[in-house]
């Protein structure tokens, strides 16, 4: 005798290819393929006749033709509207052809795009020049003993001048403005007043006194050791 069938599972009969199959709920089709099969929806392109078949998905979203040379055709000798007209030379003013490499764009991906960010951002440092003796700078770095002057972590690499009153908020380029400090707080300042980025981190803000104090003494030093 064959072993019945569990009580759990019920014999069903799939509504698109007729075939019988057992599961626990109450189903219409019996795998996906059938499923896709009986949302498929019949339209025929409006230019060609051909039939428009959407395989895999419930709705083909009110589409009219069958490929985009059908949708070309069907706009040949349809008179356009003065909005339309408008539209479309602004859109060729904006084209690669007119703007050539200025044309900023998506094109090439989002690594072009990062190239072109660096770029710029290499463009807006240079610009920033600061007419300052190079030894007040070394004397600075040795007075900081190599660490980033906010959170006090050794230099690597990611080493920056930051200004202790931003520019934008009446800060120059001058010696008793300027410290060493890693990019990451460089970032986090940004225009950020010293004092109250140094009440954000916890750090106490009298500390740059006796730094600048110290690298001034050291750029004495280093003068007088060649001799000038």
């Amino acid at each position: 005798m064959n072993n019945p069938i569990p009580i759990k599972y019920r014999i069903q009969y799939c509504e698109q290819c007729d075939s019988t199959f057992t599961a626990k709920s109450i189903r219409k089709y019996c795998c996906q393929n059938c499923y896709y099969k009986s949302k498929e929806l019949i339209v025929f392109c409006k230019l060609c006749g051909d039939r428009i078949i959407n395989k895999h998905s419930v709705s083909i979203h009110n589409r009219l033709f069958c490929s985009k040379k059908c949708q070309n055709k069907s706009r040949q000798g349809v008179k356009l509207s003065d909005e339309w007209k408008k539209k479309l030379s602004e859109g060729r003013k904006n084209s690669e052809k007119c703007k050539g490499p200025n044309l900023y764009n998506w094109k090439g991906g989002k690594k072009t795009l990062l190239f072109r960010m660096k770029l710029h951002r290499i463009k807006r440092q240079r610009s920033l020049k600061i007419d300052i003796d190079k030894k007040f700078l070394f004397a600075l770095l040795i007075a900081q003993k190599n660490r980033c002057f906010y959170c006090e972590k050794e230099f690597k690499k990611d080493r920056s001048i930051d200004h202790l009153t931003p520019v934008k908020k009446g800060g120059d380029n001058q010696i008793y403005n300027l410290v060493w400090a890693c990019r990451s707080c460089n970032s986090k300042k940004h225009t950020t007043p010293y004092e109250e980025f140094m009440i954000k981190i916890q750090k106490p803000i009298d500390k740059w006194e006796f730094v600048f104090t110290t690298a001034l003494v050291l750029r004495e030093k280093i003068k007088f050791k060649n001799g000038e």
